[in-house]
């Protein structure tokens, strides 16, 4: 089961967001977060999973706030209007999220926190997160 939406936003004078649902299955023991970062051009992608009520989810910005370099981005599952299998979901996600500069962007997924992504630091991303998108590959690989 695979959902595609995409979000845009843009603040005057400040980042550019753009929000992928990029997949979505029952949820499994993988857990939820961000699990991939990576540095681009202005800015920072990071994919992430989200649990939702069932698959039928599509991802969506509720709120993004700045405070200085470090930015807020609210994210929430939206129910698609279509039958669907009743199971838990993790809807995958991907995030572009583009402005000057360097800074960090706290990760929220219905108003709770689940990471921090840094930006702008010629960081590419943490060993753990690459550690949990293998393993994710790997999981999805069996099915």
């Amino acid at each position: 089961m695979v959902s595609v939406a995409f979000i845009g936003f843009a603040f005057a004078d400040g980042p550019a967001v753009e929000v992928e649902t990029i997949g979505s299955d029952c949820y499994g023991q993988e857990g939820t977060g961000v699990y991939e970062t990576e540095e681009i051009d202005g800015g920072v992608r990071f994919k992430g999973v989200m649990e939702t009520p069932n698959p039928c989810h599509t991802v969506n910005v509720s709120e993004i706030q700045e405070d200085g370099d470090t930015y807020t981005i609210d994210l929430v599952g939206e129910s698609e209007d279509v039958v669907c299998i009743q199971c838990v979901g993790a809807v995958t996600y991907e995030v572009t999220f583009e402005t000057e500069g360097s800074g960090e962007i706290q990760v929220l997924h219905n108003g709770e926190e689940v990471s921090t992504v840094e930006f702008g630091n010629n960081n590419p991303g943490t060993g753990e997160n690459d550690m949990f998108a293998a393993f994710i590959s790997w999981l999805r690989s069996l099915f």
